[in-house]
């Protein structure tokens, strides 16, 4: 469920927190499934996206979205209405910095990922392909036309202990990754374990370093804590640890 809400009118209702809740309640109530036991199942996962340009909005709205708090008083409506879940109701709070006032809410399950494929199978399923492409360019005598390259996007997955992942694209630089949106964080995460600002992703020519912002419990590549404000070359194949449990890696995409 996605909700955009034109901030900037006179009507200062659209900021109360009994408003957001009223739209996540709405996410829940459109997450609704009948289960083979006969009960209704809504999804477990709500992951709340703040979007907002003023700074003011944007402190009003962060001070009444603990996680905690959000839980609680959702699990008490979910129980008056009689609906279950199929795992522990789990909210992510993210505070994205754009210039753009959109709030998004999204309810549904924890999927799993696919198993991941054997490095030698994928390569030869890939030579097949390859000659297979081949043969059907020979056999119609043609000469293929070389192809348009796609643009490509870097984004920044950010793995919580649960196992909910938050992505956001890295476009503007130095990119900073923390717990407070008072410091101006590119991506704001509420996870126990991150400093108020734990770490910035800057731009290096055509790849990217990592910087611990001095945090309490460490940023690290490989296994290796970064030493406070010394950049550190990352790419998608590094291991990045934020504190004891936060995940990172990079990822390039072609859109």
């Amino acid at each position: 469920m996605r909700i955009r809400l034109p901030f900037g009118l006179s009507d200062d209702d659209e900021l109360d927190p009994q408003w957001i809740l009223r739209q996540i309640m709405k996410a829940f109530e459109e997450s609704r499934r009948v289960g083979v036991d006969g009960h209704i199942y809504v999804g477990h996962v709500c992951t709340l996206t703040v979007c907002l340009a003023n700074e003011e909005d944007r402190a009003h709205i962060h001070m009444h979205l603990s996680q905690e708090e959000l839980r609680t008083v959702v699990e008490a409506r979910l129980k008056e209405k009689g609906y279950r879940t199929k795992g522990p109701l789990t909210f992510v709070v993210v505070e994205v910095a754009e210039a753009k006032n959109i709030i998004e809410v999204s309810v549904g399950l924890m999927v799993p990922k696919p198993a991941p494929v054997d490095p030698s199978e994928a390569k030869t399923q890939q030579a097949q392909r390859s000659s297979e492409a081949k043969t059907q360019q020979a056999t119609r005598g043609g000469v293929k036309a070389p192809k348009a390259t796609a643009p490509e996007q870097w984004f920044v997955i950010v793995t919580l202990p649960r196992g909910t992942e938050i992505e956001a694209r890295l476009e503007t630089f130095p990119f900073a990754i923390g717990r407070s949106q008072e410091l101006g964080n590119s991506l704001v995460i509420e996870a126990d374990s991150l400093s108020r600002q734990h770490a910035v992703i800057e731009k290096m020519g055509t790849g990217f370093t990592l910087k611990d912002k001095d945090s309490t419990n460490g940023t690290f590549v490989n296994g290796k804590r970064l030493a406070a404000g010394d950049p550190e070359p990352i790419a998608p194949e590094n291991k990045i640890r934020f504190g004891l449990n936060v995940n990172v890696r990079l990822e390039k995409r072609t859109v």
